[in-house]
């Protein structure tokens, strides 16, 4: 599968490609900038490869337009295991995840909603404890 994302270089908009390749047991994700540079991330499902993406990405200040990078969507063990990680939940906290609440990580997102792994990760652990 071959797209096209919204990506935020530090303060500078840029449209890159993003290329995503499903094997049985693997999943590889490559974006590409302009001119051409790649970054590239394997894992068992796409929400990891997307993150192992993301980790590289964040050490240069590179966030990917993507409901992926948003702060409040989170995988279940569920949506990785069985849908290989292609939907994710939208959380809000104090408010258990719902089926309705799922949504598909290649969608774009706005670049002004979308954070670092860091950010995710924290984010996760504010909306576990909101819910006691």
């Amino acid at each position: 599968m071959h797209m096209t994302m919204d990506v935020l270089r530090g303060a500078v908009t840029e449209r890159w490609a993003l290329a995503v390749d499903v094997r049985p047991d693997q999943v590889s994700a490559t974006a590409t900038d302009p001119d051409g540079q790649k970054w590239t991330a394997d894992a068992t499902n796409l929400w990891s490869a997307l993150r192992g993406l993301r980790v590289q990405l964040d050490e240069v200040g590179i966030r990917l337009g993507l409901n992926a990078a948003r702060p409040d969507v989170q995988p279940s063990r569920m949506s990785l295991q069985m849908g290989g990680g292609r939907q994710a939940y939208a959380v809000t906290l104090g408010r258990p995840a719902s089926r309705e609440d799922l949504i598909d990580v290649l969608d774009p997102a706005p670049l002004d909603t979308v954070g670092t792994v860091s950010a995710q990760d924290d984010h996760r652990q504010r909306w576990l404890d909101s819910l006691g």
